[in-house]
C-alpha cells in the first residue's frame, strides 16, 4: 500500500482545485490549520476554497491573518441544457466586442422556453476536512462535487495536533512552504489553541514543532494575541456568574455549570460557541484542568455542553449516542429540567467504567 504521504504529495501535484472544510464551530485550532494550509496550497499554486466562510465579525477578531475577503466564494458553473430531441446543425463560440455568445443552430424548430439554463456545482480535485464525520462533509450545503473517498483527506485530533498534520502535508507536498512568516504564526497559533498554549502537551514532537515555526518567523506575540480574551463588561458579568455557579466532582473527576436563562438576560448576552469557550477556557485557569467540564443551560429546555480532553469527550459521546466531530467542546442531550439532566449525566459517566473520568 502507498504511503498516506505519498498519496497526499501525489493528488496535491497532480490537482489544481482544492476544498477546505473547517469545522462548522469554528473551533480555533481547527480554524488556524485550516487557513495555514490555505496559504500552503496557495503558495504551492493551487485554488483554494474554504468552507463554510468565516463570519466578517470573526474574521475581524482574527485580523489580519484571517481575511474573510480573502477567502473568495466558490465560483458556480452555468449549464446551458438542450433537449435530445432535438437535432443541432451547429453550435459555436462568437467573440463579440463586448460579449461572447453562443450560438446554436438546429436541424429542426427549437424554442428559447426549450432551453434550460442552470447552476452547476464546482468541481473539486480533493478535500482535506477538519473532523472526522463523513456525513457532516456530505451534508454541507457547499455548491461543489464531492471529491471521491479515495481523495478526501481527514484531519483530526489524537495523538498529534492539526499543527503538525498541516505542517507535514507541508513538508512532503510543497517544498516547506510554511517558512511563510504568516503560515507559520497561523499553526503556531492553532498549536497554542490545541494544547492549552503548551501545557497540555504530552508528545515532544508538538515542543519541536513550536521551535521550528518560531525559526520560521512565526510572530508568537500576534498568535497569543489571537487567543487573548478581551471581555466586554457584560461577557465579564456574565463569566463571574458562570464562576459563581461552577463546582467540582471529585468522584466524576469532572467540573458542573449551572446557568439559567436569567443568567443570560441579566448580563444581556446570548449563548454563541465564543461565549462558551470564554467560560471553559475560564473555568479551567481557575479552577485547574480535569478530563471533563460539564455546562448546563437553559435555552428553550436544559441544553448541555461538555469540554476536555480528546479521550475523555470521544468516551462521553459514545456513553450519550451522539456524534462527535473533533473539537474542544461536545454538544450533549436536551433535557427538561437542571435535575434531570444532572442525574442522568451523572449516571451515564458513572456507567463508563470505574465512575471517575479520566483523561
Amino acid at each position: 500500500m502507498p504511503d498516506a504521504k505519498d498519496t497526499i504529495k501525489e493528488f496535491i501535484a497532480s490537482g489544481k482545485r482544492f476544498f477546505i472544510a473547517s469545522d462548522p464551530s469554528f473551533d480555533e485550532a481547527a480554524l488556524f490549520a485550516s487557513y495555514g494550509l490555505k496559504k500552503i496550497l496557495e503558495s504551492a499554486g493551487k485554488e483554494v476554497y474554504i468552507f463554510p466562510p468565516v463570519p466578517e465579525a470573526l474574521a475581524a477578531r482574527y485580523a489580519p491573518l484571517i481575511n474573510a475577503s480573502a477567502n473568495p466564494a466558490i465560483p458556480r458553473k452555468i449549464k446551458i441544457r438542450i433537449p435530445k430531441s432535438v437535432a443541432l446543425e451547429e453550435m459555436r463560440y462568437d467573440d463579440e466586442p463586448d460579449a461572447i455568445s453562443i450560438v446554436i443552430s438546429p436541424k429542426t424548430h427549437l424554442d428559447i422556453k426549450d432551453l434550460l439554463i442552470e447552476r452547476a456545482p464546482y468541481e473539486m480535485d480533493a478535500a482535506f476536512c477538519f473532523f472526522d464525520d463523513e456525513t457532516q462533509f456530505e451534508k454541507m450545503e457547499a455548491p461543489i462535487v464531492r471529491p471521491p473517498r479515495e481523495r478526501r483527506i481527514y484531519l483530526v485530533r489524537n495523538v498529534r495536533t492539526l499543527a503538525e498534520k498541516v505542517w507535514d502535508i507541508a513538508q512532503s507536498s510543497a517544498g516547506a512552504p510554511a517558512s511563510n512568516a504568516d503560515t507559520a504564526t497561523l499553526l503556531f497559533a492553532s498549536l497554542l489553541a490545541e494544547t492549552d498554549h503548551l501545557r497540555t502537551v504530552s508528545n515532544p514532537p508538538a515542543f519541536q514543532l513550536a521551535g521550528r515555526l518560531l525559526e520560521c518567523g512565526a510572530r508568537a506575540a500576534d498568535a497569543r494575541r489571537l487567543l487573548a480574551r478581551t471581555l466586554t463588561p457584560d461577557q465579564s458579568q456574565f463569566l463571574g456568574r458562570a464562576l459563581a455557579r461552577t463546582t467540582t466532582d471529585p468522584v466524576l473527576n469532572a467540573s458542573w455549570t449551572f446557568l439559567s436563562s436569567r443568567d443570560f438576560a441579566k448580563t444581556n448576552v446570548s449563548p454563541s460557541p465564543e461565549l462558551f469557550r470564554m467560560i471553559f477556557d475560564r473555568i479551567a485557569s481557575t479552577i485547574g484542568r480535569l478530563p471533563i467540564f460539564i455546562l448546563c443551560y437553559e435555552q428553550g429546555g436544559i441544553r448541555t455542553l461538555f469540554a476536555g480532553d480528546e479521550q475523555a469527550l470521544r468516551r462521553t459521546a459514545e456513553r450519550f449516542g451522539v456524534l462527535y466531530s473533533s473539537g474542544s467542546v461536545l454538544a450533549g442531550p436536551v433535557f427538561p429540567t437542571f435535575s434531570e439532566a444532572e442525574t442522568t449525566i451523572r449516571q451515564l459517566l458513572k456507567e463508563g467504567g470505574d465512575g471517575k473520568m479520566q483523561s
